[in-house]
């Protein structure tokens, strides 16, 4: 039960930041924005119409960044490079 509600309070906190939002650029983390965050590789950023930008890493500390999986068949991984 406590798994779900804490699923259920991130979605509500997630939905409020990101649902209906667009996404105006993509790109990857540029090398000195790496270094800041003491990466040796870059990931994919996706930058939304109100400036926000996202990013995936390895955990929840940031402590690398992180490859985002899709169910397109012609594109299944965006790769950490």
């Amino acid at each position: 039960m406590q798994k779900q509600k804490l699923r259920t309070q991130w979605t509500r906190r997630a939905a409020r930041l990101l649902a209906g939002r667009t996404i105006i650029s993509v790109g990857y983390l540029d090398e000195t924005s790496c270094r800041e965050m003491s990466w040796d590789r870059s990931c994919l950023v996706l930058t939304l119409d109100n400036g926000l930008h996202l990013f995936p890493a390895a955990d929840d500390e940031g402590n690398a960044p992180g490859a985002i999986f899709t169910d397109a068949e012609a594109l299944p991984c965006l790769p950490v490079i």
